[in-house]
C-alpha cells in the first residue's frame, strides 16, 4: 500500500527498490534530481530521472528515493495494481 500522486489515501501498489553502489546524493542536490538537465556528472544529459518520474506519473505510480551522502541511494518505484 502506498500514497500515490493524485489519489487520496493509500492504494494497493507494488514497490520495487534498487540500491546503487555510488556515494549518495548531497542534501543540497536532493530537491533538484528530478529536474530536466540537472546533473552532477561531467557527461550525460540529466534527463533520465525526469523521464522515469514522468513514466511513473503516466502510470499513476510514483518514484521515490532515500539517500545518505557517503553511503548510497535507494530508488523505489511504485506501480499501482490494476483496478
Amino acid at each position: 500500500w502506498a500514497r500515490l500522486p493524485g489519489k487520496s489515501g493509500r492504494h494497493p501498489a507494488h514497490g520495487t527498490g534498487v540500491k546503487d553502489n555510488g556515494i549518495g546524493i548531497k542534501d543540497e542536490d536532493k530537491e533538484m534530481i528530478f529536474r530536466p538537465s540537472f546533473t552532477t556528472k561531467k557527461t550525460g544529459s540529466g534527463i533520465g530521472l525526469t523521464i522515469s518520474r514522468q513514466i511513473m506519473k503516466n502510470m499513476n505510480g510514483d518514484i521515490r528515493f532515500t539517500s545518505v551522502y557517503g553511503e548510497g541511494t535507494t530508488f523505489t518505484v511504485f506501480v499501482p495494481f490494476a483496478e
